[in-house]
């Protein structure tokens, strides 16, 4: 199970699935020694349930012993502090929307609200070149043996990573519109109760804002392109899931990843 391996690269498909429901663990990224708790929800499938928090470093390329990467990538930014207060526009980086950036608030919020990423940065570049609806990312960020979520095209789909964990933590909320684009409005919903501990972590503008709403919002990359410049993303707030929400690629979101 979950509870036997130390690592998040020891990850297998057969430990996840000899887990119990809500069985959780702590497993060490060996990228950067990062301990991050995991856990088996109610799709079945096994998630991280906090942030990423890998800090990317120009002089450090990511590899496929230890990543999500089937050959080297070196990031063309490393993650930083400054960009995540104000005055940098990511949006005027010479890649447009295909900028790689991130960055973390501070050491105290570090932990709890992770790194906020771009989306080329959250697919390791893999996505980059990709601009058409569905359109899949072939790697990421997240460790050997994880992926970011996969949404798909449709919102109401059990082929939607994001809806088919999120309908089991919906709570009192109702759907509302098609299934192709709809979302849970009204009510409370219990996705920042334990074991999957989502959190209201906010997000990075590409403009010189820095970092707004948390403790308000929390939105999460996924692997899938929806045009040349926005990306699919788990959008939360109190009154408001939308699983199959798309922002600006430039933006920079949260990461969860699951298991493969």
């Amino acid at each position: 199970t979950i509870g036997s391996i130390e690592y998040m690269q020891d990850m297998t498909p057969e430990h996840c699935a000899n887990s119990s429901e809500h069985q959780t663990a702590t497993l060490k990224d060996k990228r950067d020694n990062n301990t991050y708790t995991v856990a088996k929800l109610k799709d079945g499938k096994c998630w991280m349930t906090q942030n990423l928090r890998l800090k990317l470093d120009t002089s450090t390329s990511l590899k496929p012993t230890d990543s999500d990467v089937t050959q080297n990538w070196a990031p063309a930014r490393s993650t930083d502090t400054a960009s995540c207060q104000s005055g940098t526009r990511w949006d005027q980086d010479s890649e447009g929307a295909k900028t790689v950036r991130s960055c973390y608030q501070s050491e105290s919020t570090y932990n709890t609200n992770g790194v906020y990423y771009t989306h080329t940065a959250a697919t390791a570049g893999t996505a980059a070149n990709m601009n058409k609806n569905g359109d899949e990312a072939t790697g990421s960020i997240c460790p050997k043996g994880w992926r970011l979520p996969k949404p798909g095209t449709i919102a109401k789909s059990i082929n939607n990573d994001f809806y088919n964990m999120a309908q089991h933590y919906i709570g009192s909320m109702s759907w509302y519109g098609s299934s192709e684009s709809g979302y849970w409005q009204n009510g409370t919903n219990n996705l920042l109760s334990s074991p999957q501990n989502f959190v209201y972590s906010g997000w990075r503008w590409y403009e010189a804002n820095g970092v707004e709403y948390v403790g308000s919002y929390g939105l999460w990359w996924s692997s899938t392109v929806r045009s040349s410049n926005r990306a699919y993303s788990l959008y939360v707030y109190s009154g408001h899931v939308n699983p199959m929400d798309y922002y600006y690629r430039r933006n920079g979101f949260a990461v969860r990843c699951i298991a493969r």
